[in-house]
């Protein structure tokens, strides 16, 4: 009878000391994983600042291309003659 109580007080311990252990771990993941989202945010706000930036640029870099295009077609007419820039449109029709 003795061994059976002594069974039964050291079960009881063993069973305390898992459910701290349980209890510990569940809060320590739940803290580690905290930290993940707060490092997480910024990286993802930095991500998408940038692909907004990227986005406002695009339009104005297609209008600068349009520029370039256009005092490219107006040097290559004022070495072709009066008419090249005609024939430009016409070829892109």
């Amino acid at each position: 009878m003795q061994c059976k109580g002594l069974l039964k007080n050291e079960y009881t311990k063993f069973q305390e000391t898992h459910d701290k252990f349980c209890k510990d771990k569940a809060a320590h993941m739940q803290n580690f994983k905290g930290k993940k989202e707060k490092t997480t945010l910024p990286e993802l706000e930095k991500t998408f600042s940038e692909k907004i930036a990227n986005a406002e640029e695009s339009p104005k870099k297609m209008k600068q291309d349009d520029k370039l295009i256009h005092i490219h077609r107006k040097t290559i007419g004022s070495f072709l003659g009066d008419n090249a820039d005609d024939r430009f449109r016409q070829d892109d029709d």
